[in-house]
């Protein structure tokens, strides 16, 4: 209502829904912080998002995020609500719900379990998201960087809103040093130098720090987003980023973290001996592989989808190469998928059973903004020729980009 009364024409106001951490932190090993799951994660965002739209909010704001997962999970609720109220993108009675989501970093640049700039980046752009950005934790002086990392990377708008600098203890109360005219001058210069669209303030900023924003940004024109995150595509672990274009090339996928190409991972998984898969894990990346190819599909064992979920739970906690999920069964890729805090491929889709493997597995890569490895094969067998490779690749892509946004 106050947005409405002050609105004009020229100025319009608009409300943005804050959603804010759980406070847990699903893909730690802390056995209280981490003990939710995915689905709980969901459905609690799922509720929020709900109660934000129907009270009338123009932006969905989940901020001051500490674990990557729960982002994921965060959007992944959020956008079920807005799939049930109209479209995947929000169209409510002709109304457009824009999706804003900052994590908060540290003064190191990282979050708090470990995640850099770099793959938090990678993982948030594989999502249906609007905006990307910053918020709380330090002030812009320490957020320089990072704002430089998200300029060059990031293909959507970003979004800056620090602390009034960092909190200093002083008798017994957060002080927050900063004050409205230096902040202003350096989200002005986010602005100006790094293409930022949306600023604004979080702890310890008042009225005075907000006049003083507005006053040194206003007529400013951001860069158009569409001149940044030029790098090429990026798959991402719980702690950096790695490009899919390697230079030198290739791409590098260690493939012994496998069951079915490793008889020592064979036989740790059967001991449930995941201190062993995780060392041959890191030989891996020791030995140069930039992704790791995770398989533990046993004959002798009718439990794939939860061995993968400690895999992959061990995995991402150890080591800092991103993962490819390889099963034959949707479900244990989507039990990866919900645990995995980083954005992973997946291994693999083909048209050998018609578009079953796509039309199950698409899904889930748009969801949890997963890559896809294609193989070229098709109802009549793998393709051996030039000619065959390009149709069938050509059938898959327009599947899964035409069909499915990818």
């Amino acid at each position: 209502k106050a947005a409405d009364q002050f609105s004009t024409p020229e100025k319009p106001r608009f409300v943005a829904g804050s959603i804010g951490p759980t406070g847990m932190l699903p893909s730690s090993d802390d056995p209280m912080l981490s003990a939710i799951t995915y689905d709980q994660l969901e459905a609690m965002f799922h509720e929020q998002a709900k109660a934000l739209v129907e009270g009338g909010c123009d932006v969905l704001l989940v901020e001051t995020s500490q674990d990557i997962l729960e982002v994921k999970a965060a959007v992944a609720g959020i956008h079920r609500y807005l799939a049930e109220v109209g479209s995947a993108r929000g169209q409510e009675s002709n109304k457009q719900i824009a999706l804003q989501v900052q994590v908060t970093l540290d003064v190191s640049g990282r979050m708090l379990l470990g995640t850099d700039m770099g793959a938090a980046i990678a993982t948030l752009e594989a999502l249906p998201i609007d905006v990307i950005g910053l918020n709380c934790s330090t002030g812009p002086e320490h957020m320089r960087e990072p704002v430089r990392i998200l300029s060059e990377r990031a293909t959507r708008p970003i979004s800056i809103i620090p602390n009034a600098g960092l909190p200093q203890n002083v008798n017994g109360q957060a002080v927050y040093p900063l004050g409205p005219e230096p902040m202003a001058e350096a989200l002005g210069e986010f602005v100006e130098k790094f293409g930022v669209g949306v600023v604004g303030g979080c702890c310890g900023t008042g009225p005075d720090h907000i006049r003083a924003i507005v006053s040194r940004v206003s007529g400013l024109a951001p860069l158009d987003s569409r001149e940044r995150g030029n790098d090429g595509p990026f798959v991402s672990s719980a702690m950096t980023a790695t490009a899919l274009h390697q230079e030198p090339k290739p791409l590098l996928v260690g493939e012994r973290v496998n069951a079915q190409g490793s008889r020592k991972l064979k036989q740790a998984l059967l001991a449930d001996d995941y201190d062993t898969v995780l060392a041959v894990a890191r030989e891996q990346v020791d030995g140069g592989a930039h992704v790791l190819d995770v398989c533990v599909a046993l004959t002798e064992r009718a439990d794939e989808a939860e061995q993968m979920r400690k895999v992959v739970k061990k995995l991402a906690m150890g080591i800092e190469a991103p993962l490819m999920i390889d099963s034959t069964e949707a479900g244990v890729i989507e039990a990866a998928l919900e645990t995995y805090p980083g954005r992973a491929i997946i291994n693999s889709i083909n048209l050998e059973n018609g578009r079953a493997r796509i039309d199950a597995l698409a899904p889930l890569a748009v969801k949890h903004g997963a890559a896809l490895v294609a193989l070229t094969i098709d109802e009549e067998g793998m393709a051996k020729t030039v000619e065959r490779k390009i149709a069938i690749a050509k059938r898959i892509h327009d599947i899964v980009v035409g069909e499915y946004g990818l």
